[in-house]
């Protein structure tokens, strides 16, 4: 196969397309090919098909190589003869959520120069962008085109470039192996699919033979695959497998983990410090000359923090990888042992070294804490991003002078640790999004500032705007509504019947039993009702007989301890876990580390899916109650610390701390 530039290929000139263009297998050899996705091919050689953006300058001004596709180049990656990738070369898998409504797709990157568009596909409507690049090991730094836009993804992770753009950033490396034997339970055409995008997209098995000329005696993959644990099954012609020592029932998981790499944060007050390391191997020798490493900004929001354990300083990261350097020298029985470095400042000329004297050192690979001298294991920076789902009052922000103390420490925990780490904070709560806004800015640098906010009780969800950077770098005042969510709750819904049904009831009751809290007028799939508990039942049997006849796709919800309850009735596809799960899911982030935390019996509704759960030690008698009904199979903790604090121990518990 052809040698292109920067030695890149795309899978699509590896592609098989079983039933359509849009059912892709890795390394088989193709069919000629529908005109559609021959189109696709030769789109790399169209100038005409990208637009000039700061991603387009990301080459030129940070000094980055740009690579030019010549036409008989262009017409070399249209020959598709499926042969086996390069060795070295790893199936590198890029993700765009279906969440984010739009037209087309594309990605762009340091991989060839930031000089071709690759195109992003979708299996079908409410489907992820995905596709497939055969890439080198080592960093690579892209950003994603839609509908001809530059953006970041917000589920990898962004860096700032020194010349001001954010992009995102990837370690690729053959993170994921899979193998089926091949002589032993059969098959031919052997792929495998699972959890990393959605079960969207088969990847194909190569066959490897153990002796030339003979059949294949296994079929395998390598390919980098994003970190975190995954379901998947095999696909052996056509049909859904598993292997004999693999779970029928669950279903195989696969733990990807990081890329090896060290995982630095730099607690400092230089603007833009850098570093300068070398390897050294077992022997303590030197495997490398110095080189120099850039430090990025953090998602942390420093600049909110009421302590005064920084100094005034602020956080920085910087991720030292070998990827190249451990495929080629690896395999020759030599592999880095240690990094030996120095932070320093280019404006100055400034050094920062150990408080004894000579250079820092720390293992490969691992995460790791520098702060005033001293570094410190980090192991939560080697681990994929969790996101905490929590309500607010109760559960983080308590009424007394110890839940704001508790707050405090939280957020602290926060920006310490977990936001440092790209980890994602969601607060679910009955508030509207003023309050929440105003509550932010009236505990400023106690409660932390979320990447989302869910409110009226699941029917509306609002996003962080990243203002082109990433949570660390914005206001932190502007917010976005998630259209996409709320598009998706029509369906079978319609308000002007839900308020018949509901005034029917406050006629049926009268005012002293049933009263208006909010027809849909600010909420457009919810309505909601105080009634009085000796109604509650009558009236949401009547609303329930209604709309079930009018053929409303609906939920009714009540919560409350007191004489008078609230009755939400909200669109059918809304509520708290299914506001969850839509963001979880367009954060990329895996469901054994997605945690809910709560209080109160109107946080059941988040409380009972399938991900980790937090009950904090001050939770209300019916949510306790609640609880002792479920399997006591650990999924949920009933702390004994009480609001944020409870939240810390439940993330302990769950050994997402």
């Amino acid at each position: 196969m052809a040698d292109y530039p920067r030695r890149l290929r795309s899978v699509l000139g590896l592609g098989h397309y079983k039933t359509d263009t849009a059912s892709l297998i890795v390394g088989s050899k193709p069919p000629r090919m529908p005109m559609s996705c021959r189109s696709i091919l030769f789109r790399f050689n169209d100038s005409s098909s990208s637009t000039k953006d700061d991603a387009d300058a990301v080459a030129e001004e940070c000094g980055g190589e740009t690579v030019a596709l010549g036409a008989e180049e262009g017409a070399l990656r249209s020959r598709i003869d499926g042969s086996r990738p390069a060795d070295g070369y790893i199936l590198t898998i890029f993700r765009w959520p279906r969440h984010v409504p739009c037209e087309t797709v594309g990605v762009k990157g340091s991989f060839d120069g930031w000089t071709h568009e690759f195109p992003l596909e979708r299996l079908g409507p409410g489907k992820d962008w995905s596709c497939g690049l055969m890439l080198p090991p080592g960093r690579v730094h892209f950003k994603y085109v839609v509908d001809g836009r530059y953006v970041t993804s917000p589920s990898e992770p962004v860096i700032n470039e020194s010349c001001g753009t954010y992009n995102n950033m990837r370690l690729v490396y053959p993170s994921a192996h899979f193998s089926w034997p091949t002589a032993l339970l059969g098959g031919s055409d052997i792929a495998v699919v699972g959890e990393w995008d959605y079960w969207q997209r088969p990847l194909k098995l190569l066959p490897t033979s153990t002796s030339k000329g003979k059949a294949a005696s296994k079929h395998t993959l390598d390919c980098c695959l994003p970190p975190g644990n995954f379901k998947f099954h095999f696909v052996v012609d056509g049909e859904t497998r598993v292997l004999p020592s693999q779970d029928k029932q669950i279903g195989p998981v696969l733990k990807v983990p990081q890329a090896p790499a060290i995982r630095l944060f730099y607690a400092t007050g230089w603007n833009e410090p850098k570093l300068k390391g070398r390897w050294l191997g077992q022997d303590g020798l030197p495997l490398t000359d110095w080189q120099e490493f850039d430090f990025h900004e953090t998602t942390a929001r420093c600049a909110d923090r009421s302590d005064t354990l920084l100094g005034g300083k602020c956080w920085k990261y910087a991720i030292v990888d070998c990827c190249t350097f451990m495929t080629s020298a690896y395999h020759d029985g030599v592999k880095p042992d240690e990094l030996e470095f120095i932070p320093f400042d280019p404006e100055t000329g400034a050094e920062d070294h150990p408080g004894h004297g000579g250079v820092y050192t720390c293992s490969f690979p691992g995460g790791y804490k520098l702060t005033s001298g001293t570094i410190r294991p980090f192991n939560q920076a080697c681990e994929p991003p969790m996101m905490l789902v929590s309500d607010i009052d109760g559960t983080l922000v308590g009424h007394e002078a110890h839940g704001v103390d508790s707050t405090a420490r939280f957020g602290k925990y926060w920006e310490d640790r977990a936001a440092l780490t790209g980890s994602f904070l969601v607060y679910n709560t009955g508030r509207s999004l003023g309050q929440v806004v105003g509550l932010l800015e009236h505990m400023k640098g106690v409660l932390p500032i979320p990447d989302a906010i869910i409110s009226a009780v699941g029917t509306k969800i609002f996003l962080l705007d990243r203002e082109r950077g990433h949570r660390g770098s914005t206001s932190g005042s502007s917010w976005h509504e998630d259209m996409d969510w709320a598009h998706s709750l029509d369906e079978g819904w319609d308000l002007h019947i839900v308020r018949q049904a509901a005034n029917a009831a406050i006629q049926e009751y009268s005012q002293d039993k049933v009263n208006w809290l909010d027809d849909g007028s600010e909420h457009p799939h919810r309505i909601a009702l105080s009634v009085h508990v000796d109604s509650l039942d009558a009236v949401s049997q009547l609303i329930h007989t209604r709309l079930e006849k009018d053929g409303i796709n609906f939920k009714l919800i009540s919560s409350g301890t007191m004489d008078w309850r609230y009755l939400d009735c909200v669109s059918g596809n809304a509520g708290k876990h299914a506001a969850l799960e839509h963001i979880r899911t367009m954060y990329g982030v895996a469901l054994d580390r997605c945690v809910a935390a709560g209080d109160s019996g109107n946080d059941i509704l988040m409380l009972e899916g399938p991900n980790p759960a937090i009950v904090v030690g001050n939770a209300q008698q019916a949510l306790v109650e609640w609880v002792v009904q479920q399997p006591q199979d650990g999924r949920i903790v009933v702390t004994d610390a009480t609001v944020a604090d409870g939240v810390l121990e439940g993330l302990c518990r769950h050994q997402l701390y």
